[in-house]
C-alpha cells in the first residue's frame, strides 16, 4: 500500500525506471536467472484508490508474446469469461533435429574472438559495467520519426521501429568510442512464431523468439549518411525466415 495518490506517477508513457522498479517485485539476490522466481505479482493500492499490478516473469519460462497471452488468459477469468488464448504447452515442437546441424551462418551467435568486438544488445552486458550509465526516457511519435528520416534525404520508407533503431545504435557506438575498424552489430528479438514452417501452434507458451542481426564496422556505421545504418536494419528486419521445426528437420536463414 502507498500513502501516495496514484498522480505521483505523473505521465506513466515517460515514467522514470525508478519508480516505476517499485511497482514490481525483484529478486535483487539472486546471482543468475535461473535463481529468479517463475513467475511474481505484486499489487500495489494508492490512497485514491488507484491500483497497479506489476508482474515479473522469468524470461527462461516464456517471451514477452507468451506473457501478454498469459496476462489475456488472466483479465478474461478475472472477467468470469473462458479464456481467450487456450497455452499451448508442449515445447518438444522446437526439438532440434537428431544429430544438431547447423547449415547456416548465425552472426548473432558468433562468439567474440577478439576484446575490440562489441555488441549493442539490449540486455546489459559485463563489458559495459566499466562505463557509467544512467537511465532516460525519450518519446518518438510519427512526426519526430518522420523527421529524421526527412532531413536524412533518404528515398526509403523505414518503419518508426527501424529508424529508432538506427538512431540509438549510432549513438551507443559513438558513445563507447569504439575504433573504426570495430565490428558492432545490433541483435534484435523477433518473434518467430508466424516465421516457422508450419507456423507454431496458436498460444505456444514459451520462447518463440530468434535474433535479427545486424552488423557493420563503427566506421561505416557513424561515418556514412543515416540512411545506411537505416537499410542495414532493415535488411535483417525484413529477413524472413522460413524454419521447418520437430523432429525431422530445422533450418533457418
Amino acid at each position: 500500500m502507498s500513502d501516495d495518490d496514484i498522480g505521483l506517477l505523473g505521465d506513466i508513457s515517460v515514467i522514470n525506471p525508478g519508480t516505476l522498479r517499485k511497482l514490481v517485485q525483484h529478486s535483487d539476490g539472486a546471482q543468475t536467472i535461473v535463481e529468479e522466481s517463475l513467475l511474481t505479482v505484486q499489487v500495489t493500492t494508492f490512497k485514491c484508490g488507484g491500483i497497479t499490478v506489476g508482474i515479473v516473469m522469468n524470461h527462461v519460462l516464456v517471451d514477452g508474446k507468451a506473457l501478454a497471452d498469459f496476462l489475456t488468459c488472466w483479465s478474461d477469468v478475472a472477467r468470469g469469461r473462458s479464456p481467450s488464448i487456450l497455452p499451448f504447452l508442449d515445447r518438444s515442437v522446437l526439438c532440434p533435429r537428431r544429430s544438431p546441424r547447423v547449415d547456416l551462418p548465425h552472426h548473432e551467435y558468433a562468439p567474440i574472438d577478439r576484446p575490440s568486438e562489441r555488441i549493442i544488445d539490449p540486455e546489459p552486458s559485463p563489458m559495459f559495467t566499466d562505463h557509467s550509465t544512467s537511465n532516460h526516457t525519450l518519446s518518438f511519435n510519427s512526426r519526430k520519426c518522420q523527421t529524421i528520416t526527412t532531413h536524412d534525404g533518404s528515398s526509403i520508407v523505414p518503419t518508426s521501429f527501424e529508424v529508432i533503431s538506427a538512431l540509438v545504435w549510432i549513438a551507443r557506438t559513438k558513445a563507447l568510442g569504439m575504433d573504426p575498424h570495430e565490428t558492432t552489430k545490433l541483435l534484435t528479438a523477433v518473434d518467430g512464431r508466424p516465421k516457422f514452417d508450419p507456423p507454431l501452434p496458436s498460444g505456444y507458451f514459451g520462447n518463440g523468439i530468434a535474433w535479427s542481426c545486424a552488423e557493420c564496422s563503427a566506421g561505416e556505421l557513424t561515418r556514412k549518411p543515416f540512411s545506411f545504418a537505416v537499410r542495414t536494419v532493415q535488411r535483417r528486419s525484413d529477413a524472413s525466415p522460413r524454419v521447418t521445426y520437430g523432429r525431422q528437420s530445422t533450418t533457418s536463414s
